[in-house]
Order: C-alpha cells, then structure tokens, then sequence
C-alpha cells in the first residue's frame, strides 16, 4: 500500500509491483476514517497477485468520502483475485477511475469502479484493454468486466452505475469473457490484423447482455489494416444467450456521434454499418460492416514535409551562391588576397507554393576561409546550417483541410570558388553536401491519433554561375548574371501510424537570370538593389505508401519565382570587420522575406 490515512485525504501516491507474491490487496491508497481518495496509482508489472485496487476506503460510520480519479495499470503478471480502479466501501461515490491492462493473466471480475448500497453513484469510469504493446492478455472465461459495480445483494436500492462509464478495447482481438455490464460506451479500435469474420470479443454468459442504452464505436488502432468492401467484423458475439441490442447504432466514440467514416493508419478511410442482426428472432452478435472504401487525400500532407525539406537545403544553396560567395571575394581581395574569414546569418519567412503550400520560418548560416590563389582565382571552404519550423497546409475542398507542422534543421560543407577573366567576365562555381532533419505532427490526418514521424534525408548540390561587371562611373556598376542550381535530397522510410512511407530521391533544378547594381559613397560605404528572375525545372516531392503499394499525389515546387533584393555594405571602426545587410522580397512559387547579416574579417 502507498498511502493510507485514518483521518484526512490520500492523494499522488504511487504504488509499483515488478515480482513476488503478495497474496492481500495491493492499494494505491486506502482510506478508514474521513477523506477522498484520489490520483494515487498502482503499477503491476508482474508477480502473483490476490487483489489490486486504485484507492479504497472502508470507512465506519459517517466517515469515508469519495474515490475518484485513480489509476492501475498493469502490463505483466498474474491476478488471482478482482481488479478496481476505485472502490467505496462505505456511503460516498467512486467515479472517474480507470483500470489500463496492457498485459498479465486474469482469474476474477475487473471493475472500473465498484460501490456499497448506500447513497453511491460509480459512474466515469473507463476500463481499458491495450494489445498495443504485443503483450500477451489472458483472462478466465468467467469473468466478468463491469464499468460500475453496486454490491446490492437484496436488489432492492437502485443507483447509477452505468452513466459514463467506458470500455476501450485497443489493437487486440479474439478476447473471450463471461459478460460485459454497465458500459454506457463501448469503444472498438481495430487491430493491424483485423482480417474478414473476425471476431473481437465473445460472450459465454447464458443471461441476456444489456446493450439497449449502450453507444458503440469503431475505430483504427493502427495502420496497415486491410478490409475489403462487405467484410465484416463482429465486434461482440454470444455463444450462449442474446443480447439485448442497442437502440441507436451510430457510430459514437469519446462520448460523441460522429460520422461512421473511419481512417485506417493515413491511407484509408473505411465507412463502417453497425448493425445487431436478428437470427432466429434473436440477437447474437453486433458487426460492424465495411460498406464503403475510400483513398484518403489527407495523407499528401505527409509529402509536402519533403518538399519543405527541399527548399530548406535550397535556402542554403542561395546562401552559398550569393552572401558566400561575395564576402569570400571581397574578403580575400581587401586582404591581399591572404586567407581571410567569413560568413553570414541570414533569416526567412517564406512560403513554399506546393500546389497546397509550407510556410517555413527559420536561419542559416554559413562560415568559412578563402584565399586568392593568384590574380584571377579564389577558393575557399565552408560550413553550413540551419534551423527553423514549418506549417504546411492542404485543403480537400469537401474532404477538409490538413494542417501539418515540426521543425528542421540541417547541417553540412563545401567548397566553392571564382574566377575573374578578362573584361570583368567571371566564373563561380560551389559543391556543398550535408544532411537535412525534420520531424512531422498532425492531428488532421486521422482523426483517431495524431500523425507522427521523423525524417533524415543525406543532400548535396552545387551551382555554377557567369556574369559581367559593366563599370557605369567611378562610383557605380552593374552585374549582369545567370546561376544554374542543382540540389538532389536522398530517399528516406518512415512509419506514420503503422504505415511505411517512402520519400523518393528528389531533384531540384534551377536556372536564375538577375543584375544587381552597386553604388558606392566612398571607400567605406556601399549601396546596392538587384533584381532576378528564377526558373524550377523540376523539384517534385514524390512519395509512395509501401503498405498499400500506393503513390502520394506529389508537391512540387515547378514554376517560376521573382527576387528583389535591397542592401548595403560598410567597413566598421573595428577596421577588420566588414558587415553587409540585406533584405530580399520573394513571389511565385516562394513568396516572403528573407534578410541577412554577412561578415568579413581579415588576419
């Protein structure tokens, strides 16, 4: 026992069984004089157990209060005797208490909660059976699962032991039981191996099983699951006497009626008929029936994640070609042509016209050295990173919109390289490789469960660009430039909620025409703006459901895209610094802002 007390509350105590025999209860709390028992817990990981139960009191008199919100938990062992969530053993309530079994061998009754009968109600309560974890369940054929129980042996005082109270069975199939009583939801979440006349849970008590007030729901437990049109699942079935069926089938899960669509993992969407067929002027069994099959274009979410991935590395590609390469330039030419640092911070806001879209906010930044090889060329290396957030959004017009989200980052390196010809013509060239992350959420995709996964996908690229400086005066100039750009982002397998998805290799190409003009107040200062016109050939997200053998509808990024750009340069009194600001405007396939911070610094 964790916590008992003789006068006054018992609350937050935890109770934890790993082994060893214990043949008398197993309390998270009990209570013997006045006081409520609540949100204590008992954890049953395995060992020889009589009796468990949450919290209890067995108080005399005028004494005891209520017990409520209280928790056991077991997930191993054997159980002799019965299981409560809460049980009041005097003259005041147990509600809103819970029994979870994940795993262990079961002998008697399992109650959620479990009353005297005086003025006592045993209503909220849930009892929940969970295959998620692969662990074995077992019970006796003679149990019984109660929702709310009143040891009323002359049956003569009446009290609510039915109202609220839930039945959970979760990703587990093929339970058989004597009788299921005082259940106001009954809630059927289908295994991944849930295959045609399959059978969930059966019956063997000879009584009649009251469903009549009763509401039950179907839903997935995981992805993966296989139903054909008109498969039928009986989701309870008697072997000896009938059920009284209830009088409304809709569809009702957490309390509420909802439609009877259900979505399997991200990929399928099951419309389900409830039905208690009458055999024999008799009803054995409820079913639910597949009467509709559908793809779920909500799961193309799950692709735009990649086509943000994309544009992530290709945030660092801008910032190599441009920020990169002409703070290593200029950093090296004011130098001598020494080696000499540089680097630049950039931020974005920008959103990824997919076809739906991604907003992707984050920052970059790339730091490296250069060198003047001679007259005409400069090298140099450099790191690179980012870190950022994304949304992405999709609307399905009728269907209804999805609404994905998490973070990203990347990391990587390269080199790059310029060289200066003759009447100011130039080459620049970069390669740059490196690995982008991202994690995905979603509550939109199913329903049921949230959407989940992460992502890590290995890059690399380059670009080559050529221009020509025109010299306007002695204290302006325009450059004329073309930029191609290449970005290929590897394959990657993820699993969302049972389901394994395939990101494809993708490729970006993109061909950029732009001038910039620069004017310069004197030595120190240096004004500029540009404009530029960019091209993606290519940079489709494709993506491909291995559990179903089924292609997502792909986001792309193919389309056209203007920049303006707006800045201004100046050497600071800390006279081997130089900092460069900027600001560039975005619209077409990615529209915003993104700004930035470059430096130079001379050994």
């Amino acid at each position: 026992m964790a916590g008992a007390t003789n006068g006054g509350d018992a609350y937050d105590n935890y109770t934890l069984v790993t082994g060893g025999t214990i043949s008398d209860f197993v309390y998270g709390a009990n209570v013997t004089n006045t006081g409520k028992a609540y949100r204590n817990i008992v954890e049953v990981q395995g060992g020889n157990i009589k009796n468990v139960v949450g919290a209890a009191t067995f108080a005399v008199g005028q004494g005891g209060d209520d017990i409520y919100n209280n928790r056991v938990l077991i997930t191993g062992g054997t159980i002799k005797g019965y299981v409560a969530g809460g049980e009041n053993n005097h003259n005041k309530s147990a509600y809103s208490n819970t029994v979870e079994i994940k795993g262990g061998s079961f002998e008697k009754d399992i109650y959620g909660g479990k009353i005297e009968n005086k003025e006592q109600v045993a209503t909220k309560n849930t009892v929940t059976i969970d295959g998620s974890d692969g662990k074995n369940i077992t019970f006796a054929n003679d149990i019984i699962l109660y929702g709310g129980y009143l040891n009323n042996a002359n049956g003569k005082i009446a009290k609510d032991v039915f109202t609220g109270n839930t039945l959970n069975i979760k990703n587990k199939k093929d339970i058989s039981i004597k009788d299921v009583k005082n259940f106001e939801f009954l809630n059927f979440y289908l295994p991944e191996n849930i295959a045609k006349n399959d059978t969930v849970l059966t019956l063997s008590a000879a009584d009649e099983t009251d469903l009549s007030r009763s509401k039950i729901g179907v839903a997935m437990s995981s992805g993966g699951i296989k139903l054909n049109l008109g498969d039928e699942i009986k989701l309870i079935e008697k072997t000896n006497g009938t059920i009284k069926a209830p009088g409304d089938l809709t569809n009702t899960l957490d309390g509420q009626a909802r439609t009877q669509k259900v979505v399997s993992g991200v990929s399928k969407i099951y419309t389900f008929t409830l039905s208690a067929p009458n055999e024999q002027n008799s009803v054995k069994k409820i079913v639910a029936r597949v009467s509709e099959v559908e793809d779920n274009k909500k799961q193309k979410n799950i692709a735009e994640t990649s086509a943000m991935m994309g544009g992530m590395v290709n945030e660092g590609a801008e910032m190599t070609s441009s920020s990169g390469m002409k703070n290593a330039s200029s950093a090296t030419m004011s130098n001598g042509g020494e080696s000499s640092n540089f680097g630049a911070l950039g931020g974005q806001n920008v959103r990824l016209n997919s076809g739906s879209h991604v907003d992707v906010k984050g920052l970059s930044f790339i730091v490296g050295v250069s060198k003047q090889a001679n007259d005409a060329f400069m090298y140099g290396a450099f790191v690179e990173a980012g870190f950022g957030n994304y949304d992405s959004y999709n609307d399905f017009g009728a269907v209804g919109s999805a609404h994905g989200w998490g973070d990203n980052k990347y990391y990587g390196g390269g080199f790059l390289g310029k060289f200066d010809m003759i009447k100011n013509y130039y080459l620049e060239a970069s390669v740059r490789a490196g690995r982008v992350y991202s994690d995905y959420k979603s509550s939109d995709i199913n329903p049921s469960q949230n959407a989940e996964f992460e992502s890590s996908r290995i890059y690399w690229g380059g670009h080559i660009g050529f221009g020509k400086i025109f010299e306007l005066n002695s204290v302006s100039n325009l450059d004329i430039y073309t930029k191609f750009f290449v970005t290929r982002l590897g394959s990657d397998e993820i699993e969302v909620i049972g389901e394994k998805i395939k990101y494809h290799n993708s490729n970006s190409i993109r061909a950029r025409l732009g001038s910039r003009y620069s004017y310069y107040l004197d030595d120190n200062f240096e004004i500029y703006g540009g404009a530029a016109f960019e091209r993606e050939f290519n940079s489709d997200a494709k993506a491909t459901n291995l559990t179903q053998n089924q292609d997502l509808v792909s986001p792309t990024l193919k389309g056209n895209t203007a920049i303006g750009e707006f800045g201004f340069k100046f050497k600071t009194p800390f006279k081997p610094l130089t900092l460069d600001l900027n600001l560039q405007g975005l619209t077409g396939k990615r529209e915003g802002v993104t700004g930035g911070i470059n430096a130079e610094f001379k050994f």
